[in-house]
């Protein structure tokens, strides 16, 4: 519902600021050509919006070219509230500062006007005749009226500019975990962390084949892939599963499901990829020999059959009994709050993703996502339970900020 009212709003915010801006463009006189400029970009805006909408509604990718998808959704998403917002704010401070303004000029008439003085004589007013304003020259406010309007399409052309830019990167960081109760036989023992990789739009294929180098050429001794293979559309299942294959290590590959994954048909997405033959874990687990010690990756799903919501905790509880006492176990999930039951019942390991880091922060720990998450990206420890969260090393959204985009090679350290 929340996503829905984002949507909705999303097109009201751009027929408010069209007329808005619209009018003006002409009162400030511009040139006839430029208001032309602005309604085309405004058109392509909206009308882009509403393919999305409709696409989006039956279940398909809208057949839109990527860097156009990009400058709508940063403009939707990102620009156009944000301008919006700071817009309105001045605008209330403008006109509480002109009001006291005000005041304080009443204040000093009443003080300096002498008792009982006759008001004789007024303050002669101009007069502009009506054919007057068709040919005048702009003035200053002509002018700020005219760069109220064109500040946003240019912020929002840069803005996509710099989002095309950042989708093919990515960085790859290497972090010792310490675990408690680790055993001697897995010191050392290497896991690369992949997740998110949102399979569609904003991730190429040339990007998938840096991925799969990248992962190969860390030579680990395990992957996993918590959650969110694919953007939202089944058409991007085939290269996520060849994505999947592609990687090489000593123990293999295992991977949970995300939100995204399901948003299209979630049946079919854990019906292809089990057909597929891919470690893919619904509250299940797999137990391996690593080192000659007994490990144990556990798995869990996302939500329910009608229900795309978490149930974390849910899912912790119906994968919990599968808990094997004789080997080390580790949990990777898609949302990272299941780090608190996991904690809670003692787990020395969980590797979770979902939040890309916060994907648009003021720092790397300042953001809006603060909101929504209590674990947003990196390393937590609660008494014996360590918590990785990937930053996810694709996008869903077209812009990072302070939330670079990454895979991670983790190095497990025995830990008191």
């Amino acid at each position: 519902m929340t996503f829905l009212m984002c949507l909705l709003l999303a097109g009201v915010f751009d027929i408010l600021w069209w007329r808005v801006a619209s009018r003006r463009l002409r009162l400030a006189r511009v040139a006839p050509v430029w208001r032309w400029a602005w309604s085309v970009f405004m058109g392509v805006q909206f009308g882009s919006y509403l393919t999305v909408i409709a696409f989006r509604g039956f279940g398909g990718e809208p057949p839109l070219p990527g860097a156009l998808l990009v400058l709508v959704y940063t403009w939707h998403v990102f620009v156009l509230p944000l301008w919006l917002v700071g817009w309105t704010l001045s605008r209330a401070g403008l006109g509480l500062l002109k009001s006291v303004a005000r005041l304080v000029r009443r204040i000093r008439n009443s003080a300096a006007a002498a008792p009982g003085a006759a008001l004789d004589s007024a303050t002669p007013v101009a007069v502009r005749s009506p054919g007057d304003s068709a040919h005048a020259t702009p003035s200053r406010r002509d002018l700020m009226r005219a760069g109220v309007a064109a500040i946003p399409p240019v912020a929002g052309v840069f803005v996509a500019t710099g989002g095309l830019f950042q989708q093919e990167l990515f960085e790859v960081i290497k972090q010792n975990v310490p675990v408690v109760g680790l055993p001697s036989e897995l010191e050392g023992l290497r896991i690369a962390h992949v997740s998110d990789t949102h399979v569609g739009k904003f991730t190429s294929n040339a990007k998938l084949r840096q991925i799969t180098e990248a992962v190969n050429d860390l030579k680990v001794d395990l992957v996993v892939f918590t959650g969110d293979l694919i953007d939202h559309w089944m058409g991007g299942l085939d290269d996520g599963i060849a994505l999947i294959r592609s990687f090489r290590s000593r123990h293999g590959t295992y991977l949970v499901e995300g939100n995204h994954d399901l948003m299209d048909d979630r049946a079919g997405f854990e019906c292809e990829v089990r057909t597929a033959r891919l470690n893919l874990l619904l509250n299940e687990s797999a137990i391996l020999n690593i080192r000659g010690r007994r490990t144990q990756i556990l798995g869990t799903r996302w939500g329910a059959a009608k229900n795309r919501s978490p149930l974390f905790e849910e899912h912790f509880a119906a994968t919990l009994p599968l808990r094997d006492p004789a080997a080390f176990p580790i949990l990777i999930a898609h949302h990272p709050h299941t780090f608190d039951p996991a904690a809670e019942a003692g787990l020395p390991l969980v590797l979770c993703g979902h939040t890309h880091g916060g994907q648009i922060m003021l720092t790397s720990n300042i953001g809006p996502a603060r909101l929504m998450y209590k674990y947003l990206s990196g390393l937590y420890r609660r008494g014996g339970t360590s918590l990785v969260v990937s930053n996810g090393v694709g996008n869903w959204f077209p812009l990072r900020i302070n939330a670079p985009a990454q895979l991670a090679e983790l190095t497990l350290r025995g830990s008191a």
